[in-house]
């Protein structure tokens, strides 16, 4: 039995080993920055339901704005009845069969409806509200995907850090493996070489992982098939970034209040809730319409007996044609409580969009001074970095130059080694934390543009 799973064992191997090349033989898409954002536009679920809100509420304004158009409805019925009636000439019972049929036209207009103008307005108040959320959900999917951008970018560049130090500890490795050879180094500087050369290699692997990893971030963010396999193409971000650059907090937070499509949002909702508390309160307002209706109907077929009846069928429906023209008016007294119940529920829907109103006032002002902190810290950060990173490239050479002379120790370089690969990875998160805080200081004073968004400028 042994014997006979060996071959299928094989043949699960060769099966998954088949399959695997076949993945790593998939064409691998590209996606440039621009691309991402058109992504983004388009296929961001919260952008998709936005728009999808503003098409339901401009068929709630059709629908409260036609209520004033007229009707207009044609009918028309049939019947057959068979039954017993008395007949009051013979004065008996008799089974008869008799067929009818009816037809008319109605129309009607509603004249005076004192809530319709005001509903319709609230209507339309919402469609600028989702209008407004709407483009703020397209500002939030192209600052995520301009996040994800940078994140991903930062990773590209951890992992070139990473990447060059192994190729300095390698080269090291070669030169001490002479020294030890030739006996002017002991082996146990080899030994400790070789061990940080296996540390920077597993550096090397963690920042690949860390690429993949914002990789997977920016496909769940476009919403891409995770079936195929994406490269992104890192964006062309300056190397220097604005470090002078002064930001007015003031200014800042009154732009936010005037840009901020989530504030346009708020402010539209709570003019909704006033007119709808405005409408609530004419519940008692009379109604007046305008109806009019026009018809006619006939009867033949009479069994068993044979007599002449009022005319054929044709000449039924000329003689029983009327019509009548009505105006309805409608003044509520009574209504169950139903107005205060309404006026009642609109009050308090207007004192949540107040609340609401207020607390979109603080999380905004409260947005713009934690980017106004943020970028102001990050400037000094990448100050603080460039600086920390020449002094320990200049300790390294000094370092390096010393022990191959033989005046320092492998320690000695090791440690300045370290502190400069440290240096270098701080420099490169500083730099695309400023460019990050950058963006999001455009998002959060509501001055991001997805039509021309770019990183860094």
């Amino acid at each position: 039995m042994k014997i006979q799973r060996i071959p299928a064992a094989i043949a699960a191997i060769l099966t998954l080993s088949a399959g695997a090349h076949a993945q790593q033989a998939q064409p691998v898409e590209q996606i440039t920055f621009q691309q991402a954002i058109a992504l983004a536009l388009k296929q961001n679920i919260q952008v998709l339901q936005a728009e999808n809100n503003i098409e339901q509420q401009r068929l709630t304004v059709q629908q409260v704005g036609s209520s004033i158009w007229p009707t207009f409805n044609l009918s028309a019925g049939g019947s057959n009845n068979i039954g017993k009636s008395f007949d009051l000439q013979s004065g008996t019972l008799v089974t008869k069969q008799t067929q009818s049929a009816n037809s008319s036209v109605s129309t009607g207009i509603t004249l005076f409806d004192a809530n319709r103008g005001l509903d319709v307005r609230s209507a339309r108040s919402l469609v600028t509200a989702n209008e407004a959320e709407l483009a703020r959900a397209r500002q939030t999917a192209v600052y995520n995907t301009a996040t994800g951008f940078v994140l991903y970018a930062n990773a590209v560049s951890q992992l070139d850090v990473q990447k060059e130090n192994l190729a300095a500890l390698q080269l090291q490795e070669s030169q001490i493996q002479r020294f030890a050879d030739a006996g002017a180094r002991p082996i146990s500087d080899l030994y400790n070489i070789k061990s940080q050369v296996a540390t920077a290699q597993l550096g090397v692997v963690n920042a690949e992982r860390q690429i993949e990893n914002a990789k997977f971030a920016l496909m769940r963010t476009l919403q891409l098939d995770p079936s195929k396999d994406y490269e992104f193409v890192k964006p062309d971000i300056p190397t220097t970034a604005a470090t002078t650059v002064n930001y007015n907090l003031d200014s800042l937070v009154t732009v936010a209040y005037a840009r901020r499509q989530d504030m346009a949002a708020a402010r539209d909702r709570l003019a909704s809730s006033q007119l709808d508390v405005t409408s609530a309160s004419r519940g008692r307002w009379p109604g007046l319409s305008l109806n009019a209706s026009y018809g006619s109907s006939g009867r033949f077929g009479q069994t068993p007996l044979d007599q002449k009846g009022p005319g054929t069928f044709s000449e039924q429906f000329d003689q029983n044609k009327g019509g009548q023209v009505g105006i309805g008016l409608q003044l509520p007294i009574l209504d169950r409580g139903q107005t205060r119940i309404t006026r009642t529920r609109a009050s308090i829907a207007e004192e949540n969009a107040q609340i609401q109103m207020a607390n979109t006032r603080q999380t905004v002002a409260l947005d713009v001074r934690t980017a106004w902190y943020n970028i102001r810290s990050a400037q000094q950060q990448l100050i603080a970095a460039q600086a920390s990173l020449v002094a320990a490239t200049q300790a390294l050479e000094a370092t390096q130059q010393r022990y191959n002379v033989g005046a320092a120790t492998l320690l000695e370089v090791s440690q300045a080694r370290a502190q400069r690969v440290n240096a270098q990875s701080s420099y490169s998160d500083a730099q695309y934390n400023l460019v990050l805080n950058q963006a999001a200081m455009a998002y959060f004073t509501g001055e991001l543009d997805p039509a021309s968004m770019t990183i860094g400028r």
